[in-house]
């Protein structure tokens, strides 16, 4: 199941830290100046009016996600959908996420394409081209008279099953393996190896095999989505070995 996991997508908190990291800087620096103090600074910088041009507030008279996107290949200054929500990933990484989406859908996962429409609805960006194009063919299958019956099969993933009790047995085994990869990363610095964390983790051997095999497939995916940023388990404990 190819889903990334919440603290990968722009966890609130992520985005509530470098939120005030951005007030604190242009408080300061306005502070200097003696202009005013760094609530109402901060209340400006999230006021859009004080970063529209003209053609960005006649957008926004029509709709203001078209915008608030053009606000953002203008100048950078990102903002979401809701209110005075500041996004803060980069475009560069965005696209890199948008990637990886891709060379999966290009592999038949036909899911992928509405992770690329949830991401680009986060993110308040238009849908790449190819993504576009994809989700129109899809569709219109399902919308033929003799097309598919059922979404599930215009829109599906070989990591995820059709049955229900299957299905809803690989979510349970995404949730747990999340766990258990956080609370792996969490003593990490204290083993040598993945097997002697997770026995930490798991306080005995008992469920070991399975959950170092959950743990693995939510390595997996954080490195196909975060790319060379990202340093896997293996990786890791190869370097820092006690």
């Amino acid at each position: 199941m190819n889903i990334m996991p919440r603290k990968e997508e722009q966890s609130v908190n992520i985005l509530e830290n470098k939120t005030k990291k951005i007030m604190a800087n242009i408080g300061e620096k306005q502070k200097s100046k003696g202009l005013q103090n760094s609530q109402s600074i901060s209340r400006d910088y999230l006021n859009l009016n004080t970063h529209y041009n003209k053609q960005e507030k006649d957008l926004a008279r029509m709709e203001s996600a078209w915008a608030k996107a053009a606000l953002f290949f203008r100048t950078r200054v990102h903002f979401g959908h809701s209110h005075r929500n500041v996004r803060c990933l980069s475009l560069p990484k965005i696209w890199q996420l948008l990637e990886v989406r891709r060379k999966r859908f290009e592999s038949g996962d036909t899911m992928e394409l509405l992770h690329v429409i949830n991401l680009c609805a986060e993110e308040n960006l238009p849908i790449p081209t190819w993504a576009a194009l994809a989700f129109s063919s899809q569709f219109a299958k399902f919308l033929k008279p003799d097309g598919p019956i059922s979404l599930d099969e215009v829109f599906s993933s070989n990591n995820l099953p059709l049955s229900p009790m299957r299905a809803k047995s690989a979510r349970n085994d995404w949730r747990t393996g999340l766990k258990r990869w956080e609370e792996v990363w969490l003593v990490a610095d204290n083993h040598s190896s993945l097997d002697a964390t997770l026995e930490t983790v798991l306080g005995s051997n008992k469920g070991k095999t399975k959950a170092r095999k959950l743990v693995l497939m939510i390595d997996k995916n954080q490195r196909e989505l975060l790319g060379k940023t990202y340093i896997d388990l293996q990786t890791y404990f190869r370097r820092n070995k006690i």
